[in-house]
């Protein structure tokens, strides 16, 4: 249950509140929990074509909603967020404390929980790390464990080196060349790479890639490690192994480092707030609260949240796997849906996915199309200070189904194959 002052203190966290102070404007017929809930269900209807507001995701993926911002919000935070590239404490104090926080909804308020997305996919991370040998590892032969994985010290009753999942020093190597050559092929649009070190130092773009994969295959192990992975794939099938490692290095290859042992994600806003005001998706939306004589008229466009470093496909391919087993499990989420003044519960209830955006906010006289001066501040579009310009409206959320992750699986379950 959420409690008034983590609400009140997550409305602050979204910086920016431009609330309007008139103390006069049209009394409501109904209460502004109920013109919210009115309000929200008319947007559910303009986002997912549904009338309850709640979108219910295929493969038991949980629900997409949509949920209004602290009231009155600006654009002022996510701005901040997604600009301060330089101050690196505060851009990422500020990110996790709006877009890459974990999230919940009050009521139909989204609230900003104290715990961020790169803080909660760490744990995950940490529960479900496989941990010591599996059974199919008798099938592979020693260099092929060596190049992969690091020794543990410890033997078997057979005498066989007992190896960890923990990667070795020789494919931390490799994954430390990989992923200077996949950056550079992301650089490639535009010539960006120009204008980064190392590839700046080369006349061409061929010559930056050939250079790079010259060092990957003389000091990065690249044939040696590539040809005791698909030994290791071949015969000790390791789906989850693989899913994990996938998951996992995602997470480390999006990171960047700050200082302190500190890390920023690499969260994107697409499009970027600079082009907001150009975007050509704006669209003309009516709403009449009940009960009223007018009716408001504003634009809204919605932007994607994208994190490259978060794998929900990892997150939802074990959520089933290990129960019925012997082994523990961790519950991030209760699974209730986003049903008004329900409850969410757990530890990672939700992410935000979108963020709406509104501008042009009028309130008129449907009759004659003439402004009305006395807005209704008790609605959640009167609450705005600058009502044509761009404001937070609010976010499309995704609420997770239930959610419990496996902690050190037993033996017999890391090595299962995807058919199974």
């Amino acid at each position: 249950m959420i409690v008034v002052d983590t609400f009140v203190r997550c409305i602050a966290l979204a910086g920016g509140l431009a609330l309007h102070l008139a103390l006069s404007g049209p009394v409501l017929a109904q209460s502004a929990l109920e013109e919210r809930q009115q309000f929200l269900n008319a947007m559910g209807e303009k986002l997912f074509a549904v009338s309850d507001n709640s979108l219910l995701l295929p493969r038991d993926r949980g629900w997409q909603t949509f949920a209004v911002s602290p009231f009155g919000s600006s654009t002022e935070s996510l701005v901040e967020a997604y600009t301060e590239v330089d101050q690196r404490f505060a851009y990422s104090a500020a990110r996790e404390s709006t877009i890459d926080s974990v999230v919940s909804i009050d009521r139909g308020v989204v609230v900003f929980l104290a715990e961020s997305l790169p803080s909660i996919w760490g744990s995950v991370l940490s529960y479900t790390r496989p941990r010591g040998s599996v059974e199919a590892d008798r099938l592979l032969s020693g260099p092929t464990l060596r190049w992969l994985f690091r020794p543990t010290g410890k033997y078997s009753s057979r005498g066989d080196m007992i190896f960890s999942r923990e990667a070795s020093r020789y494919l931390q190597r490799y994954e430390e060349y990989r992923a200077k050559v996949q950056r550079l092929l992301e650089l490639e649009a535009n010539d960006a790479w120009k204008y980064v070190s190392p590839f700046s130092r080369y006349a061409t773009f061929r010559q930056a890639s050939e250079a790079q994969l010259h060092d990957w295959e003389t000091s990065g192990y690249k044939r040696e490690v590539e040809s005791a992975q698909l030994e290791f794939g071949h015969n000790a099938q390791p789906f989850f192994y693989r899913i994990w490692s996938e998951a996992n290095e995602k997470f480390k290859f999006f990171a960047e480092p700050y200082g302190g042992g500190l890390r920023t994600y690499e969260t994107l806003i697409l499009p970027s707030p600079s082009s907001w005001p150009g975007l050509v998706d704006w669209k003309n939306i009516r709403y009449r609260p009940a009960g009223l004589g007018g009716e408001f008229r504003f634009q809204v466009a919605v932007v994607s949240v994208r994190r490259p470093w978060l794998d929900l496909d990892f997150l939802f391919d074990v959520n089933g796997l290990g129960r019925g087993s012997e082994s523990a499990r961790v519950q991030l989420s209760d699974g209730s849906p986003p049903e008004f003044g329900g409850s969410l519960n757990g530890r990672f209830i939700g992410l935000i996915e979108q963020i709406v955006l509104v501008r042009g906010v009028d309130w008129i006289d449907p009759n004659s199309l003439a402004p009305l001066t006395d807005r209704p501040i008790d609605t959640v579009l009167g609450k705005f200070a600058y009502p044509q310009s761009i404001n937070v409206l609010g976010y499309v959320v995704h609420i997770l189904p239930k959610i419990s992750v496996p902690v050190d699986l037993p033996e017999y379950l890391l090595s299962v194959s995807e058919e199974n």
